[in-house]
């Protein structure tokens, strides 16, 4: 979605997944950046482990990111009140503008 919308044009892009070094991971990281660098745009990808709100706080600080792009998941209410949300959790403490694409 972002590749194809005109407002993020020539926009740098961060991919980053947060998980394990894995083939699947590196596979996926490298399908969006490819589709990003197609559309134009310069990326940089990442695969870093550990927890993702944390994770991805410690990224943007690195990285001086501007604004968060993040896909949402629908999850059943009752998973939602065991597990939380990861999104729910990147929106309240956030300090910079969010996008949320689902």
């Amino acid at each position: 979605m972002l590749a194809k919308s005109p407002l993020f044009d020539d926009a740098s892009c961060h991919v980053v997944i947060v998980g394990a070094e894995t083939a699947e991971n590196h596979s996926q990281l490298q399908w969006a950046m490819d589709t990003l660098q197609a559309a134009g745009h310069q990326t940089e990808g990442a695969i870093r482990a550990g927890e993702v709100e944390e994770t991805l706080r410690a990224y943007k600080q690195e990285k001086d990111i501007d604004l968060l792009v993040m896909g949402a998941y629908g999850h059943s209410r009752i998973r939602h009140l065991l597990v939380g949300s990861t999104t729910t959790a990147m929106l309240r403490n956030a300090h910079l503008p969010v996008l949320i694409l689902r």
